[in-house]
C-alpha cells in the first residue's frame, strides 16, 4: 500500500481482507465423522483456538490503526 493512497483506497483494502477473512473463517467450520456421536453434547473446540489472537484479527487491528493513523495525520496535515 503506497503511503500516497487516499482514505478510500485505504478503506477498499481493509474491507477486501476482512472479506478473505471471513470467507477463510467459513471455510474451516469443523464437521464431525459420520457414525460417530459426541460423548459430551458440547461442541469441540478447533485445534489452535483459544484465549490467542489469530492471524486475521491481527489484520484487521492493523487495517484499523492504519485508518486511525492516516486520519491524524491528514488533520495535523491540513489542519
Amino acid at each position: 500500500m503506497p503511503l500516497s493512497a487516499t482514505t478510500d483506497v485505504l478503506a477498499a483494502t481493509c474491507r477486501r481482507l476482512l472479506a478473505e477473512t471471513a470467507a477463510d473463517a467459513a471455510l474451516v467450520v469443523p464437521r464431525a465423522a459420520p457414525g460417530r456421536s459426541n460423548h459430551s453434547g458440547k461442541a469441540a473446540r478447533p485445534k489452535g483456538s483459544g484465549k490467542h489472537t489469530g492471524f486475521g484479527s491481527w489484520v484487521i487491528i492493523a487495517c484499523v490503526a492504519g485508518v486511525i493513523a492516516l486520519y491524524v495525520y491528514s488533520t495535523a496535515m491540513h489542519g
